[in-house]
């Protein structure tokens, strides 16, 4: 992998969803994979990149003296310095996250943030070093993969008709890592405050202030683990040894 003299870059990592499509007793970062929290795992790929100096962790409010303690101290994430509580929503978990960065980037300490699912296990460095190095260039940058079904894909409307009818290739489903110079996405999400917007992810609210945002090729292996078919397909993926480096 060619070198990447890096800007100082904070990933914030999201782990503070409930994930009730997965119909279990507990938060679904904490179900194990190859004999692995979910989170252990996810953290790990940030913990050991070359590119990332600090995590953040957004942890469900009940669940942060577990990170803040048994994590750090079971798996020693040495990166980790801070355990912020989630909001009702994924941008007020964010903006959580920014806010106890708030000074750092408004002093330029902080030059680029990534933000990542705490349910997306598999992320490979090569992945992460791209996705900064185009936010670093463009402003912001998202993962993603294209629709590859190779079917029509159409939208429906309440009634039940078809609204609009979308080709293979035309669609892409976004991932994370999303990352972003820090000082515009502090900006962006000022604005949305004070709009009370709410976008499906970070790269929404960025776009919606008029912000660009760069897509570049994720991984069919970057899934988001959501279901327990998910949980199925992530223990295949660990079985199989497809996990990118």
């Amino acid at each position: 992998m060619t070198q990447y003299n890096h800007p100082y870059t904070v990933a914030i990592i999201l782990c503070a969803g409930q994930g009730s499509r997965m119909k279990a007793s507990k938060n679904k970062i904490f179900l194990e994979i190859g004999g692995v929290p979910i989170f252990a795992r996810t953290l790990a790929a940030f913990e050991s990149s070359a590119v990332i100096d600090e995590i953040i962790v957004v942890a469900h409010p009940d669940e942060m003296d577990y990170f803040q303690h048994t994590a750090l101290k079971t798996y020693q994430f040495s990166k980790i310095t801070n355990v912020t509580g989630g909001g009702t929503t994924r941008r007020r978990s964010e903006m959580n996250a920014l806010n106890t960065l708030r000074q750092r980037i408004i002093r330029h300490e902080i030059d680029l943030l990534l933000i990542h699912d705490g349910a997306r296990p598999f992320t490979a460095e090569s992945i992460i070093v791209n996705v900064l190095q185009a936010a670093e260039a463009f402003g912001g940058a998202i993962t993603a993969v294209p629709e590859l079904s190779g079917d029509e894909i159409f939208a429906v409307d309440s009634s039940g008709s078809i609204q609009r009818v979308f080709h293979s290739g035309s669609l892409w489903n976004a991932q994370t890592p999303q990352a972003f110079r820090a000082a515009d996405l502090l900006d962006v999400y000022d604005a949305a405050e004070r709009d009370d917007f709410d976008g499906t992810d970070t790269a929404s609210c960025f776009e919606r202030y008029g912000r660009r945002v760069k897509v570049i090729y994720g991984s069919v292996n970057n899934i988001k683990i959501t279901t327990p078919d998910d949980l199925a397909a992530a223990e295949h993926i660990i079985a199989n040894n497809h996990i990118e480096e």
